[in-house]
Order: structure tokens, then sequence, then C-alpha cells
């Protein structure tokens, strides 16, 4: 799971059209923005500086965009990282 340096931040709750409040998240990684949904709890510690994982950044319609994953998606990369190392015969 790669990790990502944080040179900037943004963040604001905004309002949908359904009245549903949200996150909007900026994030600036290796000098380009992208643009995803905060979570409270977790985005809004994010801090300029801060090296984070649990992330995807991707570009969809011309957008850079990111996601959070989730925590089984989080699972799923460390297992397929385990089995990865222990075919290479590394032992713990």
């Amino acid at each position: 799971m790669e990790s990502y340096k944080l040179e900037q931040v943004s963040s604001r709750k905004m309002t949908s059209k359904s009245g549903k409040e949200f996150l909007s998240v900026g994030i600036k990684v290796n000098g380009e923005w992208y643009n995803g949904f905060g979570k409270p709890g977790v985005t809004d510690r994010w801090e300029e500086g801060m090296e984070i994982t649990g992330i995807e950044l991707y570009e969809k319609d011309g957008y850079k965009n990111f996601r959070i994953l989730s925590v089984y998606d989080r699972m799923d990369a460390l297992e397929k990282r385990v089995e990865t190392l222990e075919k290479s015969s590394v032992t713990f």
C-alpha cells in the first residue's frame, strides 16, 4: 500500500441539493491537487507534511480524485503483500 506525503490540505463543509451535509477535501500530492469526500475523524485531522496511507489516487473524466479505502480493501492489500513475501522465501 502506497503512502503519500500531503503538501497541502483544504477542507470545507458543504450541503448537497437534498440538504445532506458532507465534507469536501482537496489534497496536494506530488504537486497535483486531488479532490474527494472527507470522513469526520479522519480527513479533518490531516495536516501538511503528514504521510498517509489508505487512499487511492485516480483520474476520472479529466478530474483528479482520491478515495479512502475501506478496511477490507486495506486488509486485501496486506494479505497480497504477505503472500508475495512468503513466495519470495522470506521467513518471519
